[in-house]
């Protein structure tokens, strides 16, 4: 490498030649090392060909219609240089190479084919390919078909759908599928077509998916009530962008779809209808959902109804909370949901949750800890802070581990509630280093010098105990 760069910067880009020469030295040195399989050199020489060549073409533009036979012959060889690469490369310089065989058939749109065909040539080859066959290059047809989706013509588009249809290969099909989606809606009917095969019905719906222009909508109804569920979910999420009246009674069907892939998708892909649909009855339809047999389900339903983010659906959640059973990860989503919905109602309903009384896992009790701290409305963060305390109480109460208090002095911190200074201040007498560390942090935050005043006090303070004073002053030794 770095003698490609010292040959380069002495030699190939000398100022006193010619642009010609210097795309003549650049070609001669490309082949060159094409010649010692240093691949990497050749990208990097070809790379500067290009800025070369184009910079000959634009010159003999102003002079001649058509570009002369030398420079036609060092496109030519630019080519063929390229297609070497492409076949006998390492990935990198495979895919490097894909951006150049695009800028070599934009220096010459007349003689794109050139480019086009060898490339369909070779992914062509992966049609009669066994999966087992150590001959089969399967390397180079999938970088094939990755750079024939930069252009969009008829032929390549033909070859594309060839290969979904015919390869053996999973990995080649779904290149060929991700390239195709790239023609937008001219590859519409290409795909309908594939639709109707039961082979490539899955890949042609995942390829529809990715298309974005409305003629993918017909296509992609027509296989909502597929027996396959991958293709009525594929399906089901793919209409539900196109804000199309015809797909919300389509997402209400699918909730009582027998597979919960269908389900949750419908539950999701309604939700961003939420606001905007009022016809709906969002609690009605939700409710059931939170006791829905696949967790997934339930869990989609949760973040749903947070969306909604009524009182209704704050009260729904709050009692989906305390039903037993409830497993922790359906906890952890119902207070997270309540955290977004960030209003009066949605908050004392999180302060609530902090009873003692109410047992809950840890994991639960980290993330209604953090809700709490999310609080940035000045007329919520002094309850939000009562709720935060309110944990602390039961901390001390039951004997928790230190991760806790751990939690609450750095969201007491992020809250910014004046109230917190005295919890704090305790906080920083604890023995444990972390909570101490945390709690200085957040007093920090809060108001410096006071809650450095108050440690003094009460390091110096006789009333306390010997282990508060000493604790106390090590919270000082720590606040630099």
């Amino acid at each position: 490498m770095s003698d490609f760069n010292s040959d380069l910067n002495s030699n190939l880009l000398d100022s006193d030649l010619g642009q010609r020469q210097q795309l003549e030295r650049l070609l001669q040195r490309a082949e060159t090392s094409a010649h010692i399989e240093d691949w990497f050199s050749v990208v990097q020489h070809l790379h500067q060909g290009m800025l070369m060549l184009d910079a000959v073409l634009e010159q003999e533009s102003r002079t001649e219609a058509t570009p002369s036979s030398a420079v036609a012959e060092a496109w030519e060889r630019s080519l063929d240089l390229a297609l070497r690469v492409l076949d006998d490369g390492e990935f990198q310089d495979r895919w490097d190479i894909g951006n150049l065989l695009v800028t070599l058939s934009k220096l010459a749109p007349h003689r794109a084919d050139a480019v086009i065909q060898p490339l369909m040539q070779r992914l062509q080859q992966s049609q009669d390919a066994s999966p087992d066959d150590p001959q089969d290059d399967t390397d180079v047809q999938w970088f094939a078909a990755r750079i024939l989706g930069k252009f969009q013509q008829p032929a390549v588009l033909d070859t594309l759908v060839q290969v979904i249809c015919d390869s053996p290969r999973d990995e080649l099909t779904d290149v060929a599928a991700q390239a195709l989606s790239g023609f937008g809606e001219s590859a519409v009917a290409a795909l309908a077509a594939l639709l109707r095969q039961p082979k490539t019905r899955r890949l042609a719906t995942k390829t529809l998916t990715q298309v974005q222009h409305p003629a993918a909508i017909e296509p992609l109804l027509s296989v909502v009530d597929d027996d396959d569920s991958q293709v009525r979910a594929m399906a089901l999420s793919a209409l539900s962008r196109f804000r199309d009246p015809r797909v919300i009674p389509l997402l209400l069907q699918a909730l009582q779809d027998p597979a919960s892939q269908v389900r949750q998708t419908a539950v999701a892909d309604l939700s961003a209808w939420v606001g905007v649909c009022t016809t709906i009855d969002w609690i009605g339809v939700m409710q059931p959902l939170l006791w829905d047999s696949a967790s997934t389900v339930r869990q989609q339903a949760v973040m749903t109804l947070g969306r909604v983010g009524t009182a209704t659906a704050v009260n729904e959640l709050y009692w989906a909370f305390m039903q037993p059973p409830q497993d922790g990860v359906m906890r952890v989503c119902i207070v997270r949901a309540l955290g977004w919905i960030n209003t009066a109602a949605a908050l004392e309903v999180l302060v609530a949750l902090t009873d003692p009384g109410i047992e809950m896992a840890q994991e639960v009790l980290l993330e209604l800890i953090a809700a709490l701290g999310r609080v940035r409305e000045p007329r919520l963060t002094l309850l939000a802070f009562r709720g935060l305390q309110q944990v602390l109480t039961a901390q001390d109460n039951q004997g928790r581990s230190p991760l806790i208090k751990q939690a609450v002095a750095q969201e007491l911190g992020q809250l910014g509630e004046p109230a917190a200074l005295d919890v704090l201040v305790d906080l920083a007498a604890d023995p444990n280093m972390i909570v101490k560390l945390h709690a200085v942090a957040a007093l920090k935050k809060l108001d410096a010098l006071v809650a450095h005043q108050r440690l003094l006090d009460l390091a110096e303070d006789a009333s306390q105990s010997g282990l508060v004073r000493q604790q106390a002053a090590i919270a000082l030794q720590e606040w630099c």
